[in-house]
């Protein structure tokens, strides 16, 4: 029994990864931009993508950008593409990227949609700091933190 649900599993995971990444195309949400806010993420990573060309509207004080990231095991190299920046203005912005080969044929299309928010839910924290170590700084499994001094 153990070895058929295993081979099942198996099976159906050989399929979800040889089928085309397109196969699962949709619009990829990109949420956690607020107004006023420093916006940081990567929105995807596109094998043996050199280039790309965006259609649409990003959030004004954001940034689209793309960059060969890094070789993969099998010597492909991988395409990062970034979304950063500050937003200035709240709403709903959809835009595609078209992600290009080296011979300039295309790698993959995507459809995303940002939601910036006009204020973040939570208080946005600008920085840390440690005023003083406190007197414990070693601890062992099961120790309560003590963080007077």
């Amino acid at each position: 029994m153990k070895k058929r649900i295993f081979s099942a599993f198996l099976a159906v995971l050989m399929i979800v990864l040889l089928m085309p990444i397109n196969a699962f195309a949709a619009t990829e949400e990109i949420k956690g931009a607020y107004v006023g806010q420093k916006f940081e993420t990567v929105i995807d990573t596109v094998l043996g993508a050199k280039s790309f060309s965006k259609s649409g509207t990003i959030p004004d004080g954001l940034k689209l950008s793309g960059s060969w990231a890094y070789k993969n095991t099998f010597g492909d190299y991988v395409f990062k593409m970034s979304l950063t920046g500050v937003p200035t203005k709240a709403g709903t912005y959809n835009f595609s990227v078209t992600y290009k080969k080296e011979d300039g044929t295309v790698a993959e299309k995507v459809d995303y949609v940002v939601t910036v928010g006009a204020e973040a839910p939570y208080d946005y924290v600008e920085s840390i700091s440690v005023d003083k170590w406190p007197n414990k700084t070693v601890y062992y499994l099961g120790d309560s933190v003590d963080l007077t001094g």
